[in-house]
């Protein structure tokens, strides 16, 4: 943890300097627009609102629908309770609060719409379409900034692209459990549900490297390692490969590791589109591409079924070398697919977890 003064953990500089970059650009750009436009201000709100987008911009009160439908509520409230002509001991405590709880009610609280309130109650003889011009240019400035800081190092995401969890969040409290969690609370908490699946698997990996901080690679890996020298052709490769059963090889030179080959890049190297192929080379390709997988397939399949304990997995995943393996169900229907990577998953898993405490498929932990 990094500067505890407040309770709260410091972020990274680079994570200072990109709050930094957005109040700045976002207060420089308001206040541009109200000098060339005088019915546009430079609202105190708006200072607040850019501050809470720059430093938590994974809060619910800096979302998009809070910035913009929590300041707007706020102000227009604010307005309706001017035109009453109440003084201004009764108008700021009836505007404010009253613009809290449409803010609690439309799921849109943002502490600065607080301020805009006041702003607003401070204005006689302000109408509504000034409200709306001083008010919104600037919001939407605020909107279209911190758009851009989220897109600034965008995160290329894991998996495979398809709608299951990533095998490492399967056992894990899913996000709609985290909301139901948060529901149950009596008050508000500024957190988002997605932050706290984040953190949950931030503890989770720590748990598992203090479990295992006494174990290195040196315990478990093979020893007696098949690789090739650097001088050694391609055939001799592909014949290493096939006799060890093995996915990848290291290439070696005096003892040092130069990279590694693996059958991906033997296909790689075939080059379908390359017009000097060997005649034999490109017919045998050919006649293997218009096969139908029926003749190209191993048989019979190695399958699993659902119901098994993960201890079957560990020998056909670990021994046997397989990678991954189909799950079908009592008419040998395909229901599933269970891989090297779940298993590691739900191993790394299961080492965090208080002893005898098991999460099964179906969401319940049960002792």
């Amino acid at each position: 943890m990094r500067g505890l003064r407040s309770g709260l953990p410091m972020p990274g500089w680079a994570a200072q300097c990109r709050a930094f970059m957005l109040v700045a650009l976002a207060l420089c750009g308001t206040a541009w627009l109200a000098q060339h436009w005088p019915s546009i201000h430079l609202l105190p709100a708006l200072g607040a609102s850019s501050v809470l987008l720059a430093a938590l911009p994974g809060s619910p009160l800096s979302r998009p629908w809070a910035l913009l439908a929590g300041s707007s509520i706020s102000a227009l409230f604010a307005f309706a309770v001017l035109q009453a002509g109440l003084p201004l001991y009764w108008s700021a405590p009836l505007a404010t609060a009253g613009a809290l709880l449409l803010m609690f009610a439309l799921r849109c609280l943002h502490p600065p719409g607080g301020a805009m309130a006041i702003w607003v109650l401070l204005q006689p003889g302000l109408t509504l379409p000034t409200l709306l011009v001083a008010m919104l240019p600037g919001l939407l400035l605020l909107l279209t900034l911190s758009s851009l800081q989220r897109r600034v190092s965008p995160v290329e995401p894991a998996g495979h692209r398809t709608a299951d969890p990533l095998p490492s969040q399967r056992l894990q409290a899913s996000l709609t459990e985290w909301q139901q969690a948060l529901a149950q609370q009596d008050q508000l908490l500024d957190v988002a549900p997605q932050q706290l699946v984040q953190l949950a698997a931030s503890l989770q990996q720590q748990q598992l490297q203090h479990t295992l901080a006494q174990r290195t690679v040196a315990d478990i890996m093979s020893r007696d390692v098949i690789s090739l020298d650097s001088a050694q052709d391609g055939a001799m490769a592909w014949r290493m490969l096939q006799q060890h059963r093995v996915k990848l090889l290291p290439v070696v030179s005096n003892g040092q590791v130069l990279g590694v080959v693996s059958l991906v890049d033997l296909l790689k190297r075939l080059g379908l589109h390359a017009a000097s192929w060997p005649s034999a080379l490109a017919e045998g390709a050919q006649t293997v591409l218009s096969e139908p997988v029926a003749r190209l397939m191993s048989h019979p399949a190695r399958t699993v079924r659902a119901s098994q304990s993960l201890a079957d997995l560990v020998p056909l995943l670990s021994d046997w070398g397989l990678h991954q393996l189909p799950v079908v169900d009592d008419a040998q229907q395909l229901t599933g697919m269970v891989t090297q990577s779940d298993l590691i998953a739900a191993l790394a898993y299961a080492l965090t977890q208080p002893e005898g405490l098991v999460r099964p498929a179906n969401g319940e932990p049960h002792a």
